[in-house]
């Protein structure tokens, strides 16, 4: 359509002037005629215009089509944009509109190009250089959008010339969380975006993108034209909040991922493997352990190794009851469950095993999460030993964990119970050997000759520091 300019007339020293105006221009860049027409006159038509007045001159760039295609993420550069008396602080804006302020889907859309005016010649033609980081708009059709440097700046309102489209591949929008539970497998589907099933990419779970030192959560990516996946491998990671972080093409670096795509959700507890405890055998033992959006209805078991029904001595004690469930401050979900259970189990060292509730957690092999090691201090089982009756008698040799020279000893039918027998007196430990470092070792002696009946008794511990009696 050809433009149409309104006149307004003003009287300057006895001469009239024609004051002309004009909705927004959107002509190319180039040099037009200023052409009359008489308002007695029907100018309804281009041909009524017959009067040259002179010539105007468009700033801008000299084409609509200029269109280009990138990739989210990846630096995106446009050369050779054409224009007419392009000015050397000029600019490109990328908007779904351009002249319009707008953010759709939470996402920054008006992102400025650092441009470089390249050349400019006699007759006006002159070509612009741009380059965007495009890291933190989603994958969509946006317009290319000029900005004149006279305008006032790089603002949404002052750049409203669109020279083109540019089609930005990658994922969209740029808020695609999803939720795992720690010790499941994690598999994300249906991301979405504009082109991601044709283009070489990758997907990876760092606390932070775009870092190269982050922490990576491993796992094995598949993408198809329709949706996207990632699932973790047998490294579990501990719960938290991480950051789903997409590249595309040049993925070698960490650094490289550095378009976050949402959030990912790891329910289960926090720095697995590192929340070491320290109990002791035949007392109660309670402790808390920290977590992300834990659940009143988790269980916690005991184990040699987290998910295997292994040699775990007395292993009615390895089940672990919830006493509390709290969460300091309900706008996080860091969430802290406090368990007990008293333990029959030996000294030696085991595992503090997790099951979400949501798994069922009706076999062993459901707790396969590790959230750390349980030090339980007293001494192994199934260490038998013979006294004669009448003579000095010497336990030789007692294994166990961090034993003490304070800890008591004591001959009875059944460890714990009321019932110790007649001409055993409570034993001294006489000497303890710490000297290997997966436990210690004690020798136990009672200096009276014995005057217990023959038989068979139970060999019982006491820690040291705890309320010691025969019972």
């Amino acid at each position: 359509d050809t433009p149409h300019f309104k006149s307004e007339l003003a009287r300057y020293n006895g001469t009239e002037i024609s004051m002309l105006a004009s909705d927004v221009l959107k002509l190319q860049g180039g040099s037009y005629r200023l052409c009359w027409c008489a308002g007695t006159f029907d100018c309804s038509t281009s041909s009524r215009f017959g009067v040259d007045v002179g010539t105007l001159t468009v700033v801008g760039p000299t084409s609509f089509s200029q269109h280009s295609t990138c990739i989210v993420g990846q630096t995106c550069t446009l050369s050779q944009i054409s224009g007419y008396w392009f000015g050397s602080g000029d600019n490109v804006l990328l908007l779904e509109t351009c002249g319009v302020a707008e953010v759709q889907e939470s996402q920054q859309t008006d992102i400025a190009a650092r441009s470089v005016l390249e050349a400019t010649s006699h007759t006006g033609e002159s070509t612009l250089f741009a380059r965007f980081a495009a890291s933190t708009a989603a994958g969509g059709i946006y317009r290319l959008c000029w900005c004149a440097s006279v305008a006032g700046g790089n603002t949404p309102e002052n750049c409203a010339s669109d020279m083109g489209s540019l089609v930005l591949l990658g994922p969209r929008p740029l808020q695609q969380d999803r939720t795992c539970v720690v010790g499941a497998e994690c598999v994300l589907e249906g991301f979405t975006g504009l082109g991601i099933g044709h283009l070489s990419q990758s997907l990876l779970v760092l606390d932070t993108c775009g870092v190269q030192h982050s922490v990576l959560v491993e796992g094995r990516n598949s993408w198809s034209s329709q949706s996207s996946s990632f699932a973790t491998s047998g490294y579990k990671p501990s719960g938290g909040g991480y950051r789903l972080c997409w590249c595309s093409e040049r993925c070698s670096e960490m650094s490289d991922f550095a378009v976050d795509m949402g959030q990912l959700q790891m329910i289960g507890p926090t720095r697995l493997r590192q929340q070491h405890r320290t109990c002791i055998a035949g007392q109660r033992c309670a402790f808390s352990i920290e977590g992300w959006y834990l659940e009143s209805t988790d269980g916690y078991l005991i184990l040699d190794t987290c998910g295997e029904a292994l040699n775990i001595q007395s292993p009615g004690s390895s089940q672990f009851t919830i006493d509390r469930f709290f969460q300091p401050d309900l706008t996080t979900p860091l969430s802290f469950a406090k368990v007990s259970s008293t333990l029959t189990s030996a000294g030696g060292v085991y595992h503090i095993c997790w099951c979400a509730s949501s798994l069922g957690c009706q076999e062993i092999s459901r707790f396969d999460v590790d959230v750390g090691q349980l030090q339980v201090i007293g001494p192994i089982y199934d260490q038998h030993r013979t006294c004669i009756a009448g003579q000095t008698c010497l336990l030789d040799a007692l294994l166990g964990t961090d034993l003490s020279t304070s800890d008591r000893y004591y001959i009875l039918d059944t460890c714990g119970l009321p019932s110790p027998p007649s001409g055993f007196a409570g034993a001294q430990t006489a000497d303890v050997n710490s000297s290997q470092s997966s436990g210690s070792e004690a020798s136990v002696s009672w200096n009276v000759r014995i005057s217990a009946a023959g038989g068979t008794y139970r060999i019982c511990w006491c820690a040291g520091g705890q309320v010691c009696s025969a019972a």
